[in-house]
């Protein structure tokens, strides 16, 4: 499953929300909550994924959203 979500943010110019890599990955068969998810993409490799936070959301606590790293 981590080597589809890396395709899958390589090939986005985007970052995207954990909500946009669940959609990808359950139509590549796949069915992780959010919080399986977030625990996989913790656990790749550092620099293949980078976090940022969307500024966009007027909340307390911003959005979480994903793009490829530099060693993605």
């Amino acid at each position: 499953m981590q080597n589809e979500i890396l395709s899958f943010l390589r090939n986005v110019e985007e970052p995207v929300s954990t909500r946009e890599i669940m959609e990808y990955l359950s139509r590549k068969g796949y069915n992780p909550d959010e919080e399986e998810l977030v625990r996989i993409i913790k656990q790749m490799p550092q620099g293949s994924v980078q976090q940022e936070y969307d500024a966009s959301v007027i909340d307390p606590s911003p959005s979480v959203v994903y793009k490829a790293g530099p060693n993605a």
